[in-house]
């Protein structure tokens, strides 16, 4: 299940996915995907890519964070 963070970076990436489609497609990338595709219109390839992008930009932050917080520690 993913954080709450990433909730809200999905949420924001895709505007038009209403509260009811997230809720069905929770945890199921594949479901996204096609959600997406059919929500913006869009080929199931390139609905992958701006899936894959929200979640590596999510994953970017986080690792930032987390290099932040190991240097305060060391």
């Amino acid at each position: 299940m993913a954080d709450e963070a990433t909730k809200a970076k999905l949420r924001s990436s895709f505007d038009k996915l209403t509260p009811q489609d997230f809720a069905a497609v929770a945890g199921n990338r594949e479901g996204l995907i096609e959600k997406v595709a059919e929500k913006y219109g869009i080929s199931k390839d390139e609905a992958k890519k701006q899936v894959d992008d929200a979640f590596s930009n999510e994953i970017a932050i986080l690792l930032f964070a987390l290099s932040l917080v190991l240097c305060v520690s060391s």
